[in-house]
């Protein structure tokens, strides 16, 4: 959850470091297009998006409807660091919209 080279020795070995994602959750998670509440475990999706990395996120079935499955006691803290630092979507970033549609293309070749 924090990368690797912002976290300390211990936080490079605890294992509430870390979330077991499907691929592409994995790939927004890292890419800070998508996040979680460090409370309850729900996504964050950007608040603003085209119609097009709405339709895309439909496709992959991201929507606001999704939860962490469990909530392990001291994942919170690394969650609100990638709230704070990493998740940061920019809706005019043609970027990360061309990088959703590629995870897409990827997911359904």
């Amino acid at each position: 959850i924090k990368p690797w080279r912002e976290s300390s020795n211990e936080e490079k070995v605890d294992p509430h470091n870390s979330l077991l994602l499907t691929p592409n959750f994995d790939k927004l998670f890292d890419r800070g297009v998508i996040s979680f509440s460090p409370h309850n475990g729900q996504i964050i999706l950007p608040e603003i998006q085209s119609k097009q990395m709405w339709a895309n996120f439909n496709k992959m079935h991201i929507n606001e409807d999704i939860k962490l499955r469990t909530m392990p006691k001291g994942i919170g803290k690394y969650l609100e660091y990638h709230n704070a630092y990493i998740y940061g979507f920019n809706p005019t970033d043609t970027n990360t919209e061309d990088f959703v549609e590629s995870l897409l293309v990827k997911g359904l070749a």
